[in-house]
């Protein structure tokens, strides 16, 4: 293994510890022997596709080919036989290392053939580097800078190799214009799944706001601070709420505001507020309280389709932003990742069953119709990190049904 590990040496075991004999790795081995138990035996073909085509994308220098999150699409938006995405050599059964590198590619699909433009080492198994194009030319990701020990975003020019770092990391971009930045040290604290874990310090004071960034100007500013929300949810009693942090900014279409998670609390008794921020009017509403909120999507300007447990009830739920007014729909699966595909379609998965299958749907939200486009057998190893959700985009999912993460391009 240590052959395919990029600066794997001594220094950098000692400065981010060897974790391999822990309790939580312990109570790992204890989930995946159960889940064996009740998957056993595995299905003969462990990629089961119904409906439309796919390709895997692999590169022999690679043991892991992924995108990342649903809310992007790996596809250029002005060539679509540009992709993105991530490749390394990293472990896929381990959490990820900081120590060891994701390179970012770019392939023409047409050609089958693909370059190394860039590389990171601040990544997750979830989320990636955020890595995403902000137009016909331009892609960023999140990078460590090890001398200022700060995360950073960098763009990179895929035509003529231009290379920008700015100030902030990105959790969300409005095309090239601007960006929305949080802190990845607090999220690695409270929320490791997205996290990275190169620093070294502790976090700092700014590490608790939301950032707004000019990518043209390079200006910032503060927008949204965590005691600020933490009033608005708990006015009289800010002092009971521990461990909060932002997660899952989303800007809507117009790129004239955002929504976003804040989270606080442990296990079952974690608590999940869903706030709208206004660029313009620079103004915060809450637009749901103490409910489940797991993963969401823009409708259009004004609609957010979420997937969480309304006063007891689990579904996908529509929230209207201008009026905080929730209403049900037709479509009935577990919790998934949702991103749109047309007017009244979207993609969306699910986590894995007692046999350890996932599966990728198309969904009709004004009808409730749903159709399997494929199932999806992930062995029992992958928990937690290192679990590997199909994330759809309107053009990819993750897939792990081999020991190694590929990237899966779909077409109906």
């Amino acid at each position: 293994m240590n052959a395919k590990i990029s600066r794997n040496n001594r220094e950098c075991i000692q400065m981010f510890g060897d974790s391999r004999y822990t309790l939580a790795t312990i109570l790992k081995t204890l989930r995946i022997v159960k889940r064996s138990i009740t998957s056993f035996p595995p299905p003969k073909n462990r990629l089961h596709w119904l409906h439309g085509s796919y390709r895997l994308i692999t590169l022999k220098e690679f043991s892991n080919t992924f995108f990342g999150y649903y809310d992007k699409s790996p596809l250029c938006p002005n060539n679509s036989n540009y992709i993105i995405y991530h490749a390394n050599n990293a472990p896929a059964s381990r959490n990820p290392n900081p120590c060891i590198p994701t390179r970012i590619i770019l392939h023409d699909i047409s050609k089958d053939s693909y370059s190394v433009i860039g590389e990171t080492y601040s990544w997750n198994w979830q989320q990636g580097s955020r890595l995403h194009w902000l137009n016909g030319s331009r892609i960023v990701y999140n990078i460590y800078e090890m001398e200022s020990d700060t995360y950073r975003a960098r763009i990179t020019d895929v035509h003529n190799g231009e290379v920008i770092v700015k100030q902030f990391p990105v959790q969300d971009s409005y095309q090239d214009r601007y960006y929305l930045s949080l802190s990845y040290c607090r999220l690695n604290k409270f929320c490791s799944d997205y996290g990275y874990r190169n620093k070294r310090g502790d976090c700092e004071e700014t590490d608790t706001a939301i950032f707004y960034c000019d990518y043209e100007t390079d200006k910032y500013e503060k927008i949204v601070d965590i005691e600020s929300a933490i009033q608005m949810i708990n006015a009289d009693n800010c002092a009971s709420i521990s461990n909060a942090y932002f997660n899952h900014l989303l800007i809507s279409p117009s790129g004239d505001k955002f929504i976003f998670l804040l989270r606080h609390g442990d296990g079952k008794s974690k608590k999940h507020y869903l706030f709208m921020y206004g660029i313009k009017d620079r103004l915060m509403n809450l637009l749901i309280s103490n409910q489940i909120i797991s993963h969401y999507t823009w409708m259009n300007n004004n609609e957010v389709l979420f997937w969480g447990i309304v006063n007891g009830v689990g579904g996908y739920f529509i929230v209207d932003t201008n009026f905080a007014k929730i209403s049900t729909t037709l479509i009935h699966l577990p919790d998934g990742h949702p991103s749109i595909k047309s007017d009244s379609l979207i993609y969306t998965d699910t986590y894995p069953d007692k046999k350890c299958i996932r599966r990728f749907y198309v969904a009709d939200i004004s009808t409730g119709i749903t159709k399997l486009l494929a199932e999806v057998y992930e062995p029992p190893i992958y928990q937690k990190e290192t679990r590997c959700d199909l994330h759809p985009t309107t053009a990819s999912i993750d897939i792990n049904i081999s020991g190694s993460r590929t990237l899966c391009l779909h077409h109906e």
